[in-house]
């Protein structure tokens, strides 16, 4: 009698509820950083897992097998990278398989901006003191500025991760004041004449002398005039050398600074000393002639 035997193999899967290995924890990072929750789950069969934030779906959400064989834990990577401010709020995972679903607790994700300066300050005049902030926009106002005001000025920016400063020098300009002129000045020729003024400043000044609207160093005579300042008095004198009949006319003076011009005149006469421009000749008459004797000055 002759006995087959048949071997009958089964295979049994037993299917895994989803249950979490680890869970989503709150996270602060900054922008431009990668966030990255790693979530591990025991589950069978494999089971679909997405990522929340406040309620909606996010993504891309990559599935990593383990190489052991046996081994059900299944590795769910949520990876953002380049992150912005709106990708901050609660995140939550949501593992389902036929046998159920499991969902995290809700982790916070804090996004934080590191400060920089859009714009830096730049050297500055200002003319009005209150502190104003309008988003990421600061300012500092001063009103009423004086003087004592004047310096280097420097702005600390800072938060958790990090400080950041700059600085810039605020320049305060004054009117200047100069003393008043004469409304004429007499000359005589040949001699040397000086127009002098008195000038009150507190910051740097730019001086010119004018001649009938002319800068005088701009004049085809122009060596003739030469400028001194005495920083010390303030006084500034334009000299004209060897005077002559030409150099008559209106003078100015301008003096000019970021915060005014202000203009003195004045009139420039020139006289002479009187002499012969054609002397009385010798002349020889005969009795009875009329005779005329001539002459010329200035």
């Amino acid at each position: 009698m002759k006995i087959s035997m048949i071997l009958f193999v089964f295979f049994i899967f037993i299917e895994v509820k989803p249950s979490l290995k680890n869970d989503l924890e709150p996270q602060t990072i900054n922008v431009g950083d990668e966030l990255v929750y790693c979530l591990a789950v025991d589950s069978r069969p494999t089971s679909t897992m997405k990522f929340y934030k406040d309620g909606n779906e996010v993504g891309p959400v990559t599935i990593e097998k383990s190489p052991k064989p046996g081994d059900i834990t299944v590795n769910a990577v949520l990876r953002i990278p380049n992150v912005m401010i709106n990708d901050q709020g609660e995140y939550q995972a949501l593992i389902e398989n036929p046998t159920g679903v499991v969902k995290t607790k809700k982790a916070k994700v804090t996004v934080q901006q590191v400060p920089i300066f859009l714009k830096a300050p730049e050297d500055v005049s200002v003319n009005q003191v209150i502190i104003q902030k309008e988003g990421n926009l600061y300012e500092l106002k001063i009103k009423q500025i004086k003087p004592t005001d004047e310096g280097t000025y420097k702005v600390i920016m800072k938060n958790s991760e990090s400080e950041i400063t700059s600085d810039a020098k605020l320049n305060v300009h004054v009117s200047s004041i100069i003393g008043s002129l004469s409304a004429k000045i007499e000359a005589i020729q040949s001699e040397k004449v000086i127009i002098q003024y008195k000038v009150f400043r507190h910051s740097t000044l730019e001086i010119t002398f004018l001649k009938n609207k002319k800068d005088v160093t701009t004049l085809d005579d122009k060596e003739c005039f030469h400028i001194e300042h005495d920083d010390k008095t303030g006084e500034v004198r334009l000299i004209i050398s060897d005077i002559k009949e030409d150099d008559h006319g209106k003078y100015t003076i301008r003096v000019k600074n970021p915060a005014q011009i202000v203009e003195e005149h004045t009139n420039l006469t020139i006289t002479a000393p009187l002499a012969f421009i054609n002397k009385l000749q010798d002349t020889d008459v005969i009795n009875g002639q009329n005779l005329t004797l001539t002459c010329c000055c200035q």
